[in-house]
């Protein structure tokens, strides 16, 4: 089913490009150091846990795997590890905690846990693809060149952009949606060929757009109900045995969709 495969794994680009978008990296930096401790202490007890498990399902079900029994380790840790952000968010809000200290050190921890996990993802997919260390290196470097382009030159023209389209307060023109949406599949495709998955790229462009004046959440507004009626029902019908490495991340974004849209919505 590759027509149907490809139109699934651009539902899963879209919706890490709807998380990006809800991950506000000002309220983590407003709350640093409270954020970090929690942060850690979130992500280390089921990155062990993750691991520890990780032994004994290797051993009964992966032994006869091309996957190496490290990578294998660090992507179930790491799985273990990320944080279901929209679902923390939404406890939050109806908790009515979400403006409190306690609020805030909380949703600044879960978008450290969020990016750290997603990184640490992208990660075990690189060295997946590699044949050798070298090649892993040279994923590296390709990959944080992308992402200091997108940072010192990408988000000051999406800036630009939007003010000269009528401006963040109005919120998104239609021009600009497709100017969004053009990014989204250009870096996507760059995170593919250089040996990530192309869910990465739309993550890092939802990064990347303003939230001020509720910039964002209008984006979030116009193209969330689009992709999570039409794109994302596609992805569960692909995740059947065998399962490769890029059904494995397949299947983690679909927990993620399950949380956010069955649990949640």
């Amino acid at each position: 089913m590759p027509n149907l495969s490809l139109v699934a794994n651009l539902g899963l680009v879209f919706f890490l490009f709807i998380v990006g978008l809800e991950v506000d990296l000002r309220v983590m930096f407003r709350n640093v150091r409270a954020a970090l401790t929690v942060s850690l202490a979130g992500m280390i007890l089921p990155f062990g846990l993750g691991c520890a498990m990780a032994v004994g399902i290797y051993d009964t079900f992966a032994s006869d795997s091309p996957i190496s029994f490290g990578v294998y380790l660090l992507f179930i840790g790491v799985s273990f590890s990320i944080t279901a952000f929209p679902v923390l968010a939404r406890i939050l809000t109806e908790l009515k905690l979400l403006q409190t200290s306690v609020g805030v050190i909380v949703l600044s921890a879960g978008v450290g846990n969020d990016v750290t996990g997603w990184v640490l993802l992208a990660l075990t997919v690189a060295l997946v693809n590699a044949s050798n260390g070298i090649t892993v290196l040279y994923i590296i470097l390709l990959a944080v060149a992308m992402i200091l382009l997108l940072c010192f030159v990408g988000r000051p023209f999406v800036i630009w952009a939007a003010n000269r389209s009528g401006g963040l307060q109005r919120g998104p023109s239609e021009m600009m949606m497709a100017l969004i949406i053009l990014l989204v599949l250009v870096v996507s495709f760059y995170t593919d060929i250089i040996g990530i998955h192309p869910i990465f790229g739309g993550f890092l462009v939802g990064l990347i757009i303003p939230h001020e004046h509720g910039y964002a959440v209008r984006v979030t507004e116009k193209i969330e109900d689009f992709i999570s009626t039409l794109f994302l029902p596609l992805v569960a019908p692909l995740m059947v045995p065998p399962c490769g490495q890029l059904d494995l991340i397949s299947v983690l974004c679909f927990i993620r969709v399950k949380n956010k849209y069955w649990l949640v919505g």
